[in-house]
């Protein structure tokens, strides 16, 4: 449980630019100003999902919202995909903003937080970030598979996947941090 107060933050062996996709379960109970699921480390250099008391949307340079889903929530599952003027956010298998999200690449994670402020009053169970863009079948498997756990146990999951070649996701870092 993120109090309002508290994040997890890691930093990546390496930079890592776009496209990254990231899908997450996310519950907020926040009813005033901005708050963040996730996040860079720093201004520069970000990929973030954030809800607001009207809209919710990403950003990697440039703001990509929409105001058909309002907080606070309940568990929802986004999905986010940053990748330059294709960048995409889907809300529970809809999409709800397309278009261009800007082209920051992304050096580290904050979870529950806009690095290390704006942070949630909420659950953020699972997130799973790809380090490319993947195809509509592997969105559908790992949409499947979180709907499965979506059942929070309360600990948080970070999962940080590289696309290799050959098509298979491999492991960049991995972690997972009982809930704060």
């Amino acid at each position: 449980y993120f109090d309002g107060d508290d994040f997890l933050s890691s930093t990546f062996e390496t930079t890592l630019q776009q496209p990254n996709t990231v899908f997450v379960i996310w519950k907020t109970t926040n009813t005033t100003g901005q708050a963040t699921c996730f996040s860079g480390l720093n201004n520069n250099a970000r990929n973030q999902l954030f809800a607001q008391s009207n809209s919710v949307g990403i950003y990697s340079g440039v703001l990509l919202t929409t105001n058909q889903f309002n907080y606070p929530f309940q568990y929802s599952l986004f999905e986010a995909v940053f990748n330059k003027t294709a960048s995409m956010l889907a809300v529970n298998g809809n999409i709800v903003a397309e278009g261009n999200n800007g082209a920051y690449s992304i050096n580290g994670i904050s979870v529950g937080s806009n690095h290390g402020s704006e942070c949630i009053i909420g659950n953020i169970p699972e997130l799973i970030f790809f380090n490319s863009a993947i195809s509509s079948a592997d969105s559908a498997a790992v949409m499947e598979y979180l709907q499965g756990n979506s059942a929070s146990n309360g600990v948080v999951h970070l999962a940080v996947l590289q696309q290799s070649l050959g098509g298979d996701a491999a492991p960049v870092q991995t972690g997972a941090a009982h809930a704060l």
